[in-house]
């Protein structure tokens, strides 16, 4: 939320300023000089802000003015660059794992055509199949309506840990990703009852 305040804090004191400039350069598209030897200067107002170079002007304070903006949009714009690229990376994904290893095999190196498949074989590796037949996978905190006896809580937070990266969700999606996983895992429990 503070995030949120500083991004339209910064945009609109950069939006603030941009209005200045422009309503500065669109009232006089040549600025008037009164010095018989100044240079009068012709801003083309669809040049990107950063390629003006600002010549001799006799009416220095407009052009200390113009440079001192110059300099504040930059910095607002690195800053705006910098906080837009933060939350794309955060909305995008997480710093990932390239490995998340578990009696000597990197689980996330596990071969299957789908996320769904991948589940279901990550669930054979880190479950025996009597864990799997009587079990139900959910971690502490977690509500469940069955009655079925918790599986290891450090092998499901393998699981989720596994599943979450696999599937690369935004960060608004973990839980439901998370969920599905779930779904997935726990339809492997009860399948493998059904087996035997």
């Amino acid at each position: 939320m503070q995030k949120n305040a500083k991004n339209a804090f910064c945009i609109f004191y950069i939006n603030q300023d941009i209005v200045v400039v422009d309503t500065y350069l669109s009232s006089c598209e040549t600025i008037p000089t009164t010095s018989a030897n100044s240079v009068d200067v012709t801003v083309q107002i669809d040049q990107p802000l950063q390629d003006i170079e600002l010549r001799s002007i006799s009416n220095t304070d407009v052009s200390e003015d113009i440079q001192e903006l110059k300099v504040k949009i930059d910095q607002m714009l690195k800053m705006v660059t910098e906080l837009l690229e933060r939350s794309r990376k955060k909305g995008r994904s997480n710093d990932w794992p390239a490995e998340i290893m578990w009696n000597g095999k990197n689980l996330l190196d596990i071969p299957a055509s789908s996320w769904n498949k991948y589940l279901t074989a990550l669930m054979d590796v880190l479950f025996t199949k009597d864990e799997m037949k009587t079990g139900v996978v959910i971690l502490p905190g977690e509500i469940t309506k069955s009655t079925r006896p918790r599986l290891s809580e450090e092998k499901c937070e393998l699981l989720k840990k596994c599943a979450i990266a696999k599937a690369r969700p935004s960060n608004d999606k973990i839980e439901e990703t998370w969920k599905n996983a779930k779904l997935i895992a726990n339809h492997k429990c009860i399948d493998s009852n059904k087996k035997n």
